[in-house]
């Protein structure tokens, strides 16, 4: 996933109130390239920011200097608002150099992230499953095991339609 993939807004729904969303898009599903494009959103979330995926995409965001805006900062971007009435939502752009650096990249054997080769699921399972055991997990923590707790999160909250 390069910046390319990931869209940044700023969103103001009906009541005023605003909250900020990333939206991920891929032609790649299940080790297959498609022609039709796949994309999802994610909304920050404001009560477990050790967990949102979109602060922690911001983070790394910032770690690259990636935003269009050079003088960006964290403290600024958080404090954009919509001011216009008739505008619903304020898109974040990247620095066209960022537009093809994947996201997640692979550490160099230096030690230094490097420039553009991304980090492939394997070695993140393996970090994961390190980061499980360095928490004292009796079990191994795997990705599955976040997307069956996302899973089991929403059909808690949802209805059946």
């Amino acid at each position: 996933m390069t910046y390319r993939d990931v869209d940044l807004t700023l969103q103001r729904d009906n009541a005023g109130k605003q909250r900020w969303t990333i939206q991920y898009h891929s032609r790649l599903w299940k080790y297959q390239r498609h022609t039709e494009q796949l994309s999802f959103t994610l909304n920050a979330l404001p009560e477990t920011p050790l967990l949102c995926p979109v602060l922690l995409t911001l983070a790394l965001a910032f770690d690259d200097y990636a935003f269009k805006v050079p003088d960006m900062t964290p403290t600024k971007l958080l404090g954009l608002k919509i001011v216009k009435e008739a505008r619903t939502s304020l898109h974040v752009e990247w620095k066209e150099s960022m537009l093809d650096v994947p996201i997640f990249r692979k550490m160099q054997t230096n030690r230094v992230l490097s420039p553009k080769r991304a980090l492939d699921y394997n070695t993140a399972q393996e970090h994961v499953k390190h980061l499980g055991e360095a928490f004292g997990f009796r079990g191994p923590i795997t990705f599955y095991c976040s997307r069956r707790g996302a899973a089991n999160a929403i059909d808690k909250d949802s209805t059946e339609a």
